[in-house]
């Protein structure tokens, strides 16, 4: 009888889907919590793909002709144009700082976004094998104790209000600047926005003639590749939190089977030895499709801080509002690099946790599969995190390195800081 019964609850949690039998879930799973942010990052041309907001990966779609594709490879067009028009200038005028690092801006921005549309390419796939990984902490005897999807919407949320404010901070200090340099030097041109371009744009102004009709396409181009640099970071942290997510359901997991013995059998160790397996394949396929994408973002987040923090100390700020907008502007970057270390750190940290879960377990209780278990956490316990192509693990370790590694930079640098306040009529000339 109870046989019958498990048979005919056991039918009632499933699903259909495309002609395939699937277990329902208890609990969402992670193309659910992610799928409104990328149906948001479409409006700015990064992992075009059909089918974000449904209930299946199954239903997920690249199509080359689609709006989507289309709308972002315009957008990695005219920004590929305007990063070698760029570097052209750069290279036939000579290297100008205020110059190459907007200009290390545009490149590092395309870059990123054509990782993401190839990301978006490929999504399909890899959200199948996480769905795969994650398929058994959807449903008991797991539980979950946060709410994923909320977390995940909620983080996005609140950078994405911050990118917007930073990038207004941006427009507005811009155009402040351009009004001062109208009225107290002698620009090449009266005319506003001409003006404007010519200290922010030279390289795309030297090769077409200016006309009010570009300024809306070259905002255009400016905005994605702004969302591009910052959504990258916020794409690594969401990722991260998704797994550490699931490390935590099988801590709890063990940790409630330490409260009550007769839970501690052996299936429960091989349950989790495999479970276990499952997470680090999970971890490991992740990391070998970002790590580039973490690479760049961890190497240029490093370079724009060391470059902020020196010019913190040079009084080459112009007005009140320009003050605000770059202090704001750092605060902002640290505190996003510093997201992405912490949040994908705790992959490793959760990870490293059912060591010590491991280790209070009776002796009387253990089992070859329990052994394998702690055997297979102390192999994997130090490179169990996303990397830079493995040139680096980010775990806890690593923020300390990175930051004594500012600290040293910017004791060297103390010595090239030039007391001179840096006029504005000096950035109309390149």
């Amino acid at each position: 009888m109870n046989n019958i019964s498990y048979e005919i609850e056991k039918l009632q949690r499933k699903n259909i889907v495309e002609g395939q039998v699937v277990e329902k879930s208890d609990y969402p799973s992670f193309h659910k919590c992610f799928g409104p942010v990328m149906a948001v990052v479409q409006f700015f041309a990064l992992l075009p793909i059909n089918g974000v907001l449904s209930d299946s990966e199954d239903f997920l779609e690249f199509r080359w002709k689609s709006i989507r594709v289309i709308y972002a490879m315009l957008f990695l067009f005219c920004g590929t144009v305007e990063s070698c028009l760029g570097t052209r200038r750069l290279l036939r005028l000579g290297f100008n700082i205020h110059f190459a690092e907007g200009l290390l801006f545009f490149i590092t921005a395309m870059v990123k976004s054509f990782l993401m549309f190839r990301l978006g390419k490929n999504w399909k796939k890899i959200i199948r094998f996480w769905r795969k990984c994650e398929d058994v902490f959807l449903r008991a005897p797991y539980r979950s104790h946060s709410n994923l999807k909320l977390k995940i919407q909620l983080t996005f949320g609140i950078l994405f209000v911050f990118a917007i404010v930073e990038h207004i901070f941006f427009l507005a200090t811009s155009i402040q600047d351009n009004h001062l340099q109208l009225t107290e030097c002698t620009p090449k041109s009266p005319i506003f926005w001409e003006n404007f371009l010519a200290r922010y744009r030279p390289h795309l102004l030297h090769h077409f003639p200016y006309t009010p009709f570009e300024l809306p396409l070259y905002e255009w181009i400016n905005v994605l590749q702004a969302f591009s640099w910052n959504f990258s970071d916020t794409f690594i942290i969401l990722l991260a939190i998704g797994i550490s997510e699931r490390f935590n359901q099988l801590n709890n997991r063990f940790q409630n089977a330490l409260k009550h013995h007769d839970l501690m059998t052996a299936s429960l160790f091989r349950d989790l030895r495999m479970h276990y397996v499952q997470l680090v394949n999970l971890v490991q396929f992740i990391d070998s499709k970002i790590s580039i994408l973490v690479l760049l973002s961890m190497a240029h987040n490093f370079l724009i801080i060391i470059l902020k923090i020196f010019n913190a100390f040079k009084p080459n700020r112009i007005n009140a509002l320009g003050d605000v907008y770059f202090w704001s502007y750092i605060i902002f970057l640290i505190g996003r690099t510093l997201g992405v270390l912490f949040s994908v750190s705790m992959i490793n940290e959760s990870a490293r946790q059912t060591l010590n879960f491991i280790r209070c377990v009776p002796s009387k209780f253990w089992t070859l599969d329990l052994k394998r278990l702690q055997d297979t956490i102390e192999v994997e316990s130090d490179t169990l995190t996303f990397s830079g192509k493995k040139f680096f693990f980010i775990t806890k370790r690593l923020i300390l390195a990175m930051a004594s590694t500012i600290v040293t930079f910017e004791l060297v640098l103390l010595d090239e800081v030039n007391a001179t306040e840096e006029h504005l009529c000096s950035l109309i000339d390149y």
